[in-house]
């Protein structure tokens, strides 16, 4: 069985069944070990149960990479995923109003780890190269959920935790930014309806 050596081979999908192991106060030492191996190889439960248990303790104790944080720093704003390039927004002005939504949605549900691939999708642009430049890909509007949908359903299965985490930790520190991007927003609607009011 191959098992991962680092962060760099663990996708969010894989970190979410993790996450939910570790909330479970039912499962017993060596039950727990047996679920994560079966997590980490993308194998049955009944695969894991049928090695020799000193081969699983050996596999187990190798995984001393999930004690660690992954690194805080990304590698760089533009990566490819899937077979396309995309970058990750760093201005809050940036985002547009349905990710803004979406994002204010995931980040007041409280369950991070579970929605941290809707969030990456949120502030993740594809782009193309054209003429020896990066372009912005624009999606039709109708098509927009559709393309949230399969951004973040890539971003689950392909991305690996060792480059999320840099920007799930980006994006804790862009949500105040965005916060305040909205209020100005909101208050200079207001403004503008008070003086439309007012002369109208």
């Amino acid at each position: 069985m191959l098992y991962p050596k680092s962060w760099n081979e663990v996708n969010l999908a894989q970190l979410h069944e993790l996450d939910l192991l570790r909330q479970r106060t039912d499962l017993d030492p060596e039950e727990i070990m047996n679920q994560v191996l079966a997590v980490l190889s993308n194998e049955h439960i009944e695969e894991i149960e049928k090695q020799p248990h000193t081969e699983r303790i050996a596999a187990y104790r190798k995984l001393t990479f999930l004690n660690e944080y992954p690194a805080k720093k990304p590698k760089r704003r533009r990566f490819k995923l899937g077979g396309k390039w995309y970058r990750i927004v760093t201005n809050p002005a940036e985002v547009s109003a349905g990710e803004y939504a979406t994002l204010q949605v995931v980040a007041a549900d409280g369950k991070f780890i579970e929605n941290m691939h809707q969030v990456i999708a949120c502030l993740m642009i594809e782009q193309e190269r054209k003429w020896f430049r990066w372009k912005d890909v624009r999606y039709d509007k109708s098509r927009s959920a559709q393309e949230f949908q399969r951004k973040a359903q890539l971003v689950s299965q392909k991305m690996p935790v060792g480059q999320a985490y840099p920007y799930a930790l980006f994006f804790s520190n862009l949500l105040p930014e965005l916060l305040k991007v909205s209020l100005t927003f909101f208050q200079q609607q207001e403004k503008r309806l008070r003086k439309k009011a007012m002369t109208g």
